[in-house]
């Protein structure tokens, strides 16, 4: 068992660095493919989502759930959330996901929990959002969701392939406004997850209204429990 999963570690981790150094950005990346000012200006001024969304009135809140497809391994799932712009997109976005912070971590996250980043990844930028799910927010789940996020980026969950990866992380943000879950979403591929939630709450596509379970947030094995995806 030791030696399979040493072998898995090391597989996973040559298909990382693979994809990853095939993604480098010239720009704002850094090493291993990620981009940490992917959503933001030289100057600090958040920059805009495209997107194809004339669902809600330009002006109003809206977040969008996305699911991407590699070449790291298996895809990401992650959230943009601002103000809808009269093209479609998102203005003054704000992009929030959960990946392993260093190559490595996809190796650490076999058996154990690898330091993760919140911020933007440079396959975010290059390879567009398979499957999404964009609704309207109120002011409350606005400021309850930016609360959550502006937490996870003072001290980010660890990661893990199979305890607490990308859709769990989402996961817990959308229960912050009050959203349905998946059932054990944390192994779901991404396109799976985000249409998975999407259908769940498709009934209420407006304001939930329902507030959060504090004691939910932002769990994950370095001291909370793994998402089940049950509400």
């Amino acid at each position: 068992m030791a030696c399979f999963r040493a072998i898995l570690s090391l597989a996973i981790a040559a298909a990382a660095l693979g994809g990853c150094a095939g993604s480098q950005d010239t720009g704002a990346s850094t090493a291993y493919g990620f981009a940490g000012a992917a959503t933001t200006g030289a100057t600090g001024v958040p920059l805009q989502i495209s997107g194809a969304n004339d669902e809600f009135p330009a002006g109003v809140r809206v977040v969008e759930f996305r699911a991407r497809t590699g070449p790291d391994i298996i895809g990401h799932t992650y959230l943009v959330y601002g103000r809808q712009a009269a093209d479609g997109g998102i203005a003054g976005a704000t992009q929030v996901g959960l990946y392993p912070k260093e190559m490595s971590g996809f190796a650490v996250g076999v058996g154990g929990m690898a330091e993760a980043t919140t911020e933007p990844v440079s396959f975010d930028k290059s390879i567009p959002a398979t499957t999404v799910y964009r609704r309207r927010l109120s002011e409350d789940e606005y400021q309850r969701l930016s609360a959550a996020v502006a937490a996870a980026r003072s001290e980010p969950p660890t990661w893990n392939w199979t305890k607490y990866n990308c859709n769990t992380f989402v996961a817990d943000m959308a229960r912050e406004i009050g959203l349905k879950t998946p059932f054990a979403s944390t192994l779901m591929a991404p396109a799976v997850f985000v249409h998975g939630l999407k259908t769940l709450n498709s009934g209420n596509s407006g304001n939930s209204g329902v507030a959060p379970d504090p004691g939910r947030r932002l769990r994950n094995t370095t001291g909370r429990q793994a998402n089940t995806g049950r509400t």
